[in-house]
């Protein structure tokens, strides 16, 4: 087991001696690294860290409930993978895709592992973006198909004003048409009247 250990979810007043002060009772502390909002505390032994991580994990420091692991056995400043890094290649872990043993499957669909179309095309299931992609065609078609009938509604409303003005204006020609010819009739009748 390593000598060091993080401790994660630091408050930002947190300082190294309230650190020094709550750990150095599990242990001699050779080194302290504060950073932002986590450290990497250093015991003499294993054991010492050991201790400390189980009986300060989930305790309150300076008012923030804190997180206290076993830091990670690799080295500062290597590079590379780890047992716990997964191909994007692949899918296994151990090794990155630079690294990847299987071949470049680079045009093959992560979706169904089949070579000639990308997880976008793939005809096995549809992906959130296909169904996006569908709707808004569906909106566009109904959209247009709702203008086309919209302004066939308006022309079938214009005619039909039309025709109630038509006929209204009919009405008003027969009703004077007809006024006139009574007028006419009753000023031919006295007029005859008169004569005789």
């Amino acid at each position: 087991m390593s000598r060091q250990i993080y401790v994660g979810r630091l408050g930002s007043k947190i300082r190294r001696e309230d650190l020094q002060q709550e750990f150095e009772k599990y242990g001699k502390i050779k080194d302290i690294d504060l950073r932002s909002t986590h450290a990497f505390i250093e015991f003499e032994a294993s054991d010492e860290a050991k201790q400390a991580i189980s009986q300060v994990d989930g305790r309150r420091i300076g008012g923030d409930r804190v997180t206290v692991k076993q830091r990670d056995d690799r080295p500062s400043g290597v590079r590379g993978p780890t047992t716990r890094d997964v191909c994007f290649n692949c899918g296994r872990k151990g090794h990155w895709a630079n690294e990847c043993k299987e071949g470049d499957l680079r045009e093959t669909c992560y979706r169904c592992y089949k070579k000639g179309h990308i997880k976008k095309e793939c005809p096995v299931s549809r992906t959130p973006s296909d169904a996006k992609r569908q709707r808004r065609d569906r909106k566009r078609r109904r959209s247009s198909s709702s203008s086309k009938s919209s302004s066939s509604s308006s022309k079938s409303r214009r005619r039909s004003r039309n025709f109630k003005k038509n006929r209204q204006n009919r009405r008003q020609s027969r009703k004077s048409s007809s006024e006139s010819r009574k007028s006419n009739s009753s000023q031919t009748s006295r007029s005859s009247s008169k004569n005789s």
